[in-house]
């Protein structure tokens, strides 16, 4: 029943005023990219060179692809209403089935104010002629170019005639030897953007716009996107993805929610994988790797959040059900540090066609068992120890390339899920090209990938060296700068307590990792991030921003911005800071977020960064409150406090210290104590 409050007359009329300076005109931001690829070619689109490529740079722009076959019916004109643009990238000159709708549905989608970006094949060529159909050049026009055709592949006969060599030379230099195409672009006005134009030397009127971005999109024609040597497995993009797609979509100074940090400090999260748990390690020849991971990483690195999954088909095999191995498993469950996660039921290695790792008696795969049912068995095993742990997390295995429906029956089940993807940036997989993006929408239900690979990347599948995931460290460092691209992720095996070296490489990362400005959560926490980035709703107000719906995301960033927040005007923000040349902001808890920046510096307090959620930020600069929840350090610093100034730190009941602020009245704050897995403390500072 609607319960209605009666208001004095003039009370009403003054609400009423308000509502204009409450919601003020909005805008919102589109976000959904539609990326279009051929099925015939990729069964998931998993496989497909825009999810393979194309989406990492986009999410970190802030921007989600939405997957569509390009041999469906093309989405309506209200069906499209929510999308910012349309990105293709197709193998093949003829991957669209219909050239003549599907160029017209282009133009009419750029008609109606959609961005359309092409990347390599256009997919619309009946043969190797590319004789183009009239409504395509119509398209084409439409986006800014005139085609000419006039293909060529000879470079005796091409030459470099205009290059921006940082939009188009971003991890390799042109090389007219590797393999470069020639087609005819000409530019239709000063608004198409010309990064990398190409001319034969056998025709005076050839230049051609073969990279380039205008108001309705841009394009970068085939072989100019990447190289790629199969044999040697490399891929090097030539062309720059973020300023790129940047220019492409129109997000220049755009808010993007961000999913690497948290109160300024990069996201530190490690799971494990059920595998190899009861495998005799070659250390004493007589332990599980279990046990020695429980003891050497568990126990040692209490002070930080460590996912352990198990895999149920365990329980269902007498040679797992001795009374050491029911120890190990309360020993596991009762870590105070430990998450609990599943890693399925007989460990599917190919979810599309149910092969299975397990050979377990009488069962005959199914999605349910592997999922929920294993959940079910996990649960019930943590109760029969009278524990109240629960499982939080799903871990995908095998080749953690599920279905749709399979994440459906994780979400159902009320986990998150997480795993597949394992990103890898270093010396040997040496590009932007082999880091995976946050995750992947399939029937409408997201998966979220691990935030790197793991010990089986860099030990040749455990083949050796098992030295190797010490290499790793490379990987977090690249990923980091000179863009923090994705958080650090610590993703290992129980089976690397197997060996000496890989137990001691293992070490050695969590020793790198948590020597550094780090901010500590679950892995469900980071898969809640993961997935509320995309539920995120973005908005422009009159010389601002809005945020709502971020739910567990509490970062926004803005590229290259040198300004401040305006703390005044703002609502729903309490800190901020500079790094490597973006703006990261802050969110509370609030239901809505008003972002305003300013060229001036803030007159009350705020966080510069913190190892731990802040939460009920408020005061001044004499006096202010706020309460803590964190792991490991527990550390923090403010801005906008008194210079030169002592103030008395109280920490609820149990600390009390004294600090100063320097001449610009930062505040650096070193607690003695890190919540981990307990409540928030309150915290109270007063100037002396």
């Amino acid at each position: 029943m609607t319960r209605r409050i009666l208001l004095p007359l003039l009370t009403l009329i003054l609400l009423q005023s308000l509502i204009p300076l409450a919601f003020a005109d909005t805008q919102p931001i589109l976000r959904k990219i539609l990326g279009l690829y051929d099925s015939n070619i990729y069964h998931d689109p998993f496989y497909s060179p825009t999810h393979q490529s194309i989406e990492m740079p986009l999410n970190y722009l802030g921007l989600e692809v939405v997957y569509r076959p390009s041999n469906l019916p093309l989405p309506s004109v209200g069906e499209m209403k929510d999308f910012r643009g349309i990105v293709t990238w197709f193998p093949k000159i003829n991957s669209v089935p219909d050239p003549g709708g599907y160029c017209h549905w282009l133009k009419e989608q750029m008609n109606n104010g959609k961005k359309i970006v092409i990347l390599e094949e256009p997919g619309i060529f009946a043969d190797k002629k590319r004789k183009m159909l009239p409504e395509c050049k119509a398209a084409f026009k439409t986006l800014g170019v005139i085609y000419g055709n006039n293909w060529g592949d000879n470079p005796y006969f091409m030459e470099i005639a205009k290059k921006d060599s940082t939009m188009v030379e971003f991890e390799r230099k042109l090389d007219l030897n590797e393999g470069l195409q020639y087609l005819l672009f000409k530019p239709t006005s000063p608004q198409t953007k010309v990064y990398l134009s190409m001319k034969r030397t056998d025709d005076t009127n050839s230049e051609s716009a073969v990279i380039f971005t205008s108001p309705q999109g841009g394009m970068a024609a085939p072989t100019f996107v990447n190289y790629q040597n199969e044999p040697l497995g490399k891929i090097h993009w030539r062309l720059n993805p973020f300023l790129f797609f940047e220019e492409a979509f129109g997000t220049k100074g755009l808010p993007r929610p961000d999913v690497t940090t948290m109160e300024g400090r990069r996201i530190f999260f490690s799971q494990i994988d059920g595998d190899g748990i009861f495998n005799v390690s070659h250390i004493d020849q007589e332990s599980f790797s279990g046990e020695v991971i429980d003891k050497e990483i568990l126990k040692k690195y209490s002070n930080v959040p460590i996912t352990i999954s198990l895999i149920a088909g365990y329980l269902d095999q007498s040679e797992f059900k001795s009374p050491r191995a029911m120890r190990l498993y309360q020993t596991l469950l009762n870590e105070s540090n430990c998450e609990v996660g599943s890693h399925g039921y007989a460990h599917p290695l190919v979810w599309r066609t149910g092969k299975v790792a397990l050979q377990i008696p009488g069962y005959k795969y199914s999605a349910e068992k592997e999922i929920r049912g294993s959940i079910e068995m996990i649960n019930a095993l943590s109760k029969s120890f009278n524990l109240s742990k629960t499982v939080s997390l799903f871990q995908w295995t095998g080749d953690s390339i599920p279905a749709g429906g399979d994440i459906r029956i994780a979400n159902q089940a009320g986990v998150e899920n997480l795993n597949g993807g394992g990103s890898r940036f270093d010396k040997k997989f040496d590009s932007l090209s082999f880091v995976f993006p946050i995750g992947i929408l399939k029937e409408n239900y997201r998966q979220i990938y691990a935030g790197a690979g793991n010990e089986n990347d860099y030990t040749n599948l455990w083949k050796g060296p098992y030295y190797g995931f010490s290499d790793i460290l490379e990987t977090f460092d690249k990923l980091e700068s000179p863009r923090r691209l994705k958080p650090i992720d610590i993703y290992y095996h129980f089976y690397s307590g197997e060996r000496a070296a890989s137990l001691d490489s293992l070490k050695k990362v969590y020793d790198t990792v948590l020597s550094e400005n780090i901010f500590p959560v679950t892995t469900s926490h980071y898969a809640k991030i993961a997935t509320d980035f995309f539920s995120t709703h973005l908005s422009m107000l009159p010389g601002g921003f809005r945020v709502t719906d971020n739910g567990a995301m509490k970062t926004i960033r803005f590229d290259r911005e040198a300004r401040n927040i305006d703390l005044t005007r703002s609502t729903g923000v309490h800190g901020f800071n500079h790094f490597q040349g973006s703006l990261y902001v802050f969110l509370d808890d609030s239901n809505s977020h008003n972002i305003f920046l300013t060229n001036q510096k803030p007159t009350r307090p705020w966080v510069i960064n913190a190892s731990f959620e802040v939460a009920r930020f408020t005061g001044n600069s004499s006096h202010l409150s706020f309460s803590k929840k964190g792991w490991n350090k527990s550390e923090e610093v403010l801005g906008g406090m008194l210079p030169r100034q002592k103030y008395k730190i109280s920490v609820a009941s149990e600390e009390t210290f004294s600090a100063e602020s320097d001449g610009t009245g930062q505040l650096s704050l070193s607690f003695s104590k890190s919540e981990n897995n307990g409540p928030a403390v309150f915290v109270e500072i007063r100037k002396e």
